[in-house]
């Protein structure tokens, strides 16, 4: 039975929301809540600390899923192996389906990061990443005005870095 009613989320809870676009199953983890900052002072609500998982599936993860679920790192555009780790002052979503839990793979102790609840969109813009040929990546164009081709269309990046069609 799926259980998305959710009372109160713990640390360590796993969750999986739909990702639309990609037309799969993602999954989040809560590692940790903050009671001591200026929002959570003012409302009285801690705020929680959500990571995106590396994973993604057709189907909702079970329990036996949980132990090979690791922290998704951004590692297309310009981002560098970064982790999707932020803390939020809104609840889970209603309609994500609590899955088990299991000790946080990462500690909030260092985490100075605010946005939203993972939705499963850095999932999605990954795998469009990942479809680009490996030819198309490897095109020169970092500081001079060469064309860059991306899923056909050419683009020149700038030297201040921004991409025109």
């Amino acid at each position: 039975m799926i259980n998305t009613v959710i009372k109160e989320p713990k640390t360590g809870d796993i969750f999986a929301f739909w990702i639309e676009r990609m037309g799969q199953y993602g999954a989040l983890q809560v590692t940790g809540f903050k009671e001591d900052d200026f929002y959570s002072r003012k409302t009285g609500k801690p705020l929680i600390a959500t990571l995106l998982l590396n994973w993604t599936s057709k189907d909702i993860p079970n329990k036996n899923d949980l132990p090979k679920m690791k922290p998704f790192t951004q590692d297309y555009y310009s981002w560098n192996k970064a982790i999707v780790h932020k803390f939020d002052n809104e609840d889970i979503p209603a309609g994500y389906i609590y899955i088990g839990n299991m000790p946080p793979l990462i500690s909030i102790k260092n985490l100075h990061t605010y946005g939203g609840i993972p939705n499963g969109f850095e999932n999605w813009r990954a795998m469009l990443w990942e479809r680009i040929p490996a030819t198309d990546l490897s095109t020169p164009c970092c500081g001079s005005r060469s064309p860059v081709m991306f899923f056909g269309r050419s683009s020149t990046k700038l030297k201040n870095g921004t991409v025109t069609p």
